[in-house]
């Protein structure tokens, strides 16, 4: 069974392509259609941009697994010199280490359905943002 850093990654990945996606970062032909916790979902299909959100969310897991993320934020910006004109955050409540211990051992198909539950409403809610 998964722990609850790899739910959680899952789902910012998937939330990363489905930002990008509604807010028509790129071309819509890139993504392709899938099904996550019962909600249509938008995967981007090239491999830099995919290669690129992994290699984040690998730095980010061990920042997970020490207690050291407070908040995910998804920004972005004409160039590096601009303030974001768009920026999205994801609260973490994993910085807590025993509230982790609590949450895998009571890890049973209830958590993580309501987790689902709770990932699948977020991600339905982030393809009804309007894009910009």
């Amino acid at each position: 069974m998964a722990n609850i850093y790899d739910i959680l990654l899952d789902f910012w990945e998937a939330s990363i392509h489905n930002i990008l996606f509604a807010q028509k970062i790129y071309p819509d032909s890139l993504y392709e259609k899938r099904l996550l916790y019962g909600a249509r979902i938008y995967q981007c299909r090239h491999p830099d941009v995919n290669s690129y959100i992994r290699n984040v969310l690998v730095q980010t897991r061990s920042l997970l697994e020490q207690g050291l993320v407070q908040q995910l934020v998804y920004a972005v910006s004409p160039d590096h010199d601009s303030l974001p004109y768009h920026q999205i955050s994801f609260d973490c409540l994993l910085s807590n280490r025993s509230g982790v211990n609590k949450l895998e051992k009571e890890q049973g198909m209830d958590v993580i359905r309501d987790l689902e539950e709770q990932f699948r409403n977020t991600l339905i809610s982030i393809m009804n943002m309007p894009s910009p």
